[in-house]
């Protein structure tokens, strides 16, 4: 069984909006769904990308070998 409603907004002076709902109950279980926006919404800049992972430094040699003294 599928159940779908649809609103659309009227215009009211310069407000206008735009809904839509879905809802769905079958064998596999139930699944609902909403939107709602406008045209005239705002559009926000896109996220910044993100700095890469700065190189750690080189990883320092190793103490050399002490020297036995001579037997």
């Amino acid at each position: 069984m599928t159940l779908t409603f649809t609103l659309v907004g009227i215009p009211v002076g310069a407000a206008r909006a735009d809904a839509c709902a879905y809802a769905s109950t079958g064998p596999d279980g139930t699944d609902a769904v909403a939107v709602a926006g406008s045209a005239s919404w705002p559009t926000f800049p896109p996220c910044p990308k993100p700095t890469p992972t700065p190189t750690p430094p080189p990883t320092p040699p190793p103490d050399p070998e002490p020297t036995p003294p001579p037997p």
